[in-house]
């Protein structure tokens, strides 16, 4: 289905699936930008010095579920960059992955500004706080499009 789903075309929903795959695409785009910052975070975050006086399976944990947090970021970035039309397919697991990533963010983003602790060791400086303000943009943006993806898909208006 390389043209995407067939209700996109003709449709009453047409405009609307056409919104939705943009705002996909750009849902996409921002979880790829994210993907490539947190290349920057052991670095910024000391994680070696940090981990270090770990025991070596502590430290393996820690990397073990960084890279498979991040492994998923970059599938579901490029999922939504290159096939947004998937996640508006009227199927039970187009609505089923649409709805994991919104609470996926929904928890990174509260987590964000009620577990992190900031205070102590997060980086000082204009640079540092706007990149929080970005990042607390860019999440915000991908759990209301990956929700309203998911709503529309369970409530059938995008269906044919």
């Amino acid at each position: 289905m390389a043209d995407g789903p067939a209700f996109a075309h003709g449709s009453a929903g047409g405009c609307q699936t056409n919104m939705m795959l943009e705002a996909l695409v750009i849902a996409g785009l921002g979880q790829l930008a994210l993907v490539l910052a947190a290349l920057c975070v052991p670095r910024l975050l000391k994680w070696k010095q940090a981990l270090a006086p770990q025991r070596t399976l502590t430290r393996q944990v820690v990397w073990a579920h960084a890279i498979t947090v991040w492994g998923m970021q970059l599938f579901f970035g490029l999922l939504s960059t290159l096939a947004p039309h998937w996640l508006l397919e009227p199927t039970p697991l187009a609505a089923a992955i649409a709805g994991f990533l919104a609470l996926f963010w929904a928890f990174r983003l509260t987590i964000q500004f009620t577990w992190l602790d900031q205070e102590d060791d997060a980086p000082e400086g204009v640079l540092f706080r706007g990149a929080e303000l970005l990042l607390a943009v860019v999440l915000g943006y991908l759990v209301i499009v990956y929700a309203t993806a998911a709503v529309l898909n369970v409530w059938g208006v995008l269906a044919p």
